[in-house]
């Protein structure tokens, strides 16, 4: 077996990724009891927690090759992957901050709206496209 001190953090990680999904589901069903489907997420909750523990095992030897992979595992899983994600979202929230009509043309009852409407789908067409 090749568990390594290199490979706790994506447990942790994995482990606290499943109970916060738990938790969001505990709070969504008594928000929603009748819509919110509690057993996927129970499901959800428990490959989560699988993942975490069985992650150090994936590789069956230990040498300096398997511990390299785990190092980068490690990297992108814990590190790289959360930060990119963080960029993204603080760069949507600096635009939107930026323009407000964007946030406007964001909403649900918007795109409803656009989809209903014919005319915004003759617009959006183009003209040499023929129509089915």
């Amino acid at each position: 077996m090749a568990f390594n001190v290199v490979t706790l953090p994506v447990m942790v990680l994995f482990i606290a990724n499943g109970f916060g999904q738990l938790f969001y589901a505990i709070k969504l069903k008594r928000k929603f009891p009748e819509e919110h489907n509690i057993i996927n997420s129970y499901i959800s909750f428990f490959l989560w927690i699988i993942a975490g523990l069985l992650f150090p095992f994936i590789y069956s030897t230990d040498n300096s090759h398997i511990r390299l992979f785990q190092a980068y595992s490690t990297f992108f899983i814990c590190i790289f992957t959360p930060g990119f994600l963080f960029l993204i979202l603080y760069y949507q929230y600096r635009i939107l901050k930026k323009n407000p009509e964007i946030k406007e043309r964001r909403t649900f009852s918007f795109f409803i709206e656009e989809f209903n409407n014919p005319i915004s789908k003759s617009k959006n067409k183009p003209a040499n496209t023929p129509s089915i």
